[in-house]
């Protein structure tokens, strides 16, 4: 599971990001967590210069490693 998520978010969905994050991990199940300071609810919406705006490039990274 890839979750990314804004601290800053509206919807306070940090802390459930972090526990569910947490529970996948406990099952060995691969899992990757990035929390931006920055970016609010639908960051991935529009640019914002921050560095939530490239959450996708780590989503690609995450998919399809390089060797």
């Amino acid at each position: 599971m890839f979750l990314v998520v804004a601290s800053d978010d509206e919807l306070g969905l940090t802390s459930d990001s972090i526990g569910l994050y947490e529970r996948w991990r406990a099952a060995k199940l691969p899992v990757e967590l990035h929390a931006y300071a920055r970016g609010g609810h639908g960051f991935g919406m529009r640019t914002q210069h921050l560095p939530s705006d490239t959450w996708m490039d780590r989503f690609l990274d995450w998919v399809a490693p390089s060797t």
